[in-house]
């Protein structure tokens, strides 16, 4: 029994320097406590080429679908994404999520946190005397807020359709060309992603220029026009427009995400956008 016992040991941590070494992480905690209340296993890294590998792993959130809502969540309580600083000494749960990630020299940790129906992935970036941790929430799209949200969300974009069509329909017609009932889907597909939209318009009343604190993002130049993103099935990818440079931003904001803090799925329909 005791041979038993020993062996499933050596397996365990054979299989967890397996899963350390896949993602190349310098160091793995098990139940720390996140910003956010949460508590995760913590993959740490020096490099953010190492961390994406396990940030951007699908099979970590398969079946789960994006939060539909369109703004960001207010805390870190709330469902959806945020992105919030914290002082290194904050409190003893980020002093010790700090002082590892100062001992291992590791400027990102990723956590996979798994709830009833809900799955946050969470980064954390070490900026010195400041934590930043940021999270995009997948759900089961039976979960109650998921399905609210996208009720919500269903409701404004049905609103926004009807008054784009009449105004389409009622332009058209004087310059040439077919109505919007007219075109195929596709083609009103490619006229969504390729028509350009002030920045100022994309949700920002203070005119799209924020404090470029928010999502890894820093404060942009001026730039007069962005566009927006769209799924292939025609849903509007909330949160982020791109500009003609190839740069993501924060629709809200203005700022310019990182380029790896952006989904690879968003960043390649962001690309459909500028072909």
């Amino acid at each position: 029994m005791k041979r038993i016992f020993t062996l499933g040991i050596l397996l365990a941590v054979c299989a967890l320097g397996v899963f350390a070494e896949d993602y190349n992480a310098v160091r793995i905690e098990e139940n720390m406590i996140l910003p956010d209340g949460n508590i995760g296993k913590i993959l740490f890294f020096k490099e953010w080429n190492d961390a994406k590998k396990y940030a951007n792993d699908k099979s970590q959130w398969d079946g789960y679908s994006v939060w539909p809502g369109a703004l960001p969540a207010k805390t870190e309580q709330d469902y959806g994404f945020c992105t919030k600083w914290h002082q290194a000494d904050e409190n003893e749960d980020i002093q010790k999520i700090s002082a590892i990630m100062n001992e291992m020299g590791a400027v990102y940790g990723i956590t996979f946190i798994h709830n009833e129906k809900q799955i946050r992935r969470g980064t954390l970036t070490n900026k010195g005397k400041k934590i930043r941790y940021a999270f995009m929430d997948f759900f089961d799209e039976s979960h109650p807020a998921y399905i609210a949200s996208k009720e919500k969300r269903e409701d404004t974009m049905k609103t926004i359709d009807e008054i784009g069509d009449s105004i389409g329909n009622a332009i058209v017609p004087k310059i040439g060309g077919p109505s919007n009932n007219e075109l195929t889907f596709e083609q009103r597909l490619y006229m969504l992603r390729h028509q350009n939209c002030p920045l100022s318009a994309t949700g920002n009343s203070r005119g799209g220029r924020g404090n470029g604190r928010r999502g890894g993002a820093y404060e942009p130049p001026l730039i007069e026009e962005v566009r927006h993103i769209y799924y292939d099935d025609g849903r509007e990818v909330y949160g982020y427009v791109v500009d003609f440079n190839g740069n993501i931003r924060d629709a809200y904001s203005g700022a310019v995400y990182q380029y790896y803090s952006v989904p690879q799925e968003i960043r390649d329909l962001a690309l459909k956008s500028l072909e």
